[in-house]
């Protein structure tokens, strides 16, 4: 099920009414409420699930002109994208980056800092202090 358009009501006293209806295979949960975290400053949002794999986005302006809604409205789309993009790459990239931190940290002496010779100001990878076993400088 695709993305439903988002509709621009008002509810009389409160101002505009954003409503969009979103298929959650596509933009998951975490990935609506940062748009709508995002968007704070200028909208309350609420999130409602009508029934599973769908979530129901509320954003309810009090005071805003309807020229800003369409504006917010816009906004919002470009949000929801971005921070989809965001998870996408952070599941891609997981695991390189767990690779890259474990040979940044692979010398280091965490567990018992006070034996780590190493002069963090200089050569904070340990990289002029030769392997123990090998006796090879890590270059």
């Amino acid at each position: 099920m695709a993305s439903q358009p988002i509709t621009l009501s008002s509810d009389g006293s409160n101002g505009p009414v954003l409503e969009r209806e979103l298929d959650e295979s596509i933009y998951p949960e975490s990935v609506v409420l940062r748009a709508v975290h995002a968007l704070a400053p200028l909208v309350s949002g609420v999130l409602e699930r009508p029934r599973p794999g769908l979530l129901k986005v509320e954003l309810r302006f009090s005071g805003v002109a309807v020229e800003n809604a369409v504006e917010v409205r816009s906004r919002f789309e470009i949000l929801l994208n971005d921070f989809l993009l965001r998870k996408t790459i952070e599941q891609e990239t997981f695991g390189m980056r767990r690779l890259i931190v474990a040979q940044a940290f692979d010398r280091a002496n965490l567990q018992y800092p006070e034996f780590d010779d190493s002069d963090p100001a200089t050569d904070a990878l340990r990289l002029s202090h030769p392997d123990p076993e090998t006796g090879r400088r890590h270059e």
